[in-house]
């Protein structure tokens, strides 16, 4: 339980520096998605509401861990391949939830796209933490 905790709160910190990074560079290199950012659709950062946002990462990393903790013995090959293959597992899910928010709210197909490409490199490389953690 121990090794569960403390590689998911790695790779819950390394998924929170990851969003925050790619959040700043999306809204740097797409500024249309900074401007929908501010529209009513979403909470403005005076919010304190808005502080959960940093909370999704640790508790996904936690449950990556507690996961990857039942699933490793069936994951074969080369570490990167187990990235690749449980990673994968993960933004294909988390690609239906962001399609279906896409479907009920009013925001464009590159805001959709970057958090598609944010999820998926955050599951990358939380995947990797918990492989090199949990050999």
């Amino acid at each position: 339980m121990k090794k569960i905790l403390l590689s998911g709160l790695v790779a819950g910190i390394v998924m929170l520096v990851i969003a925050v990074a790619l959040s700043f560079a999306w809204q740097f290199i797409f500024p249309s998605v900074a401007l929908e950012y501010a529209t009513p659709l979403f909470r403005p950062w005076s919010d304190p509401l808005m502080s959960l946002i940093f909370v999704c990462p640790l508790l996904t990393g936690f449950f990556l861990a507690w996961i990857w903790s039942m699933v490793k013995g069936c994951h074969q090959g080369s570490a990167s391949k187990k990235v690749l293959l449980f990673a994968t597992g993960w933004t294909i899910f988390s690609f239906l939830g962001i399609f279906m928010t896409y479907s009920c709210f009013q925001m464009s197909f590159l805001m959709m796209l970057t958090w598609v490409l944010s999820s998926a490199t955050q599951y990358y490389f939380g995947t990797w933490v918990l492989i090199k953690m949990n050999k």
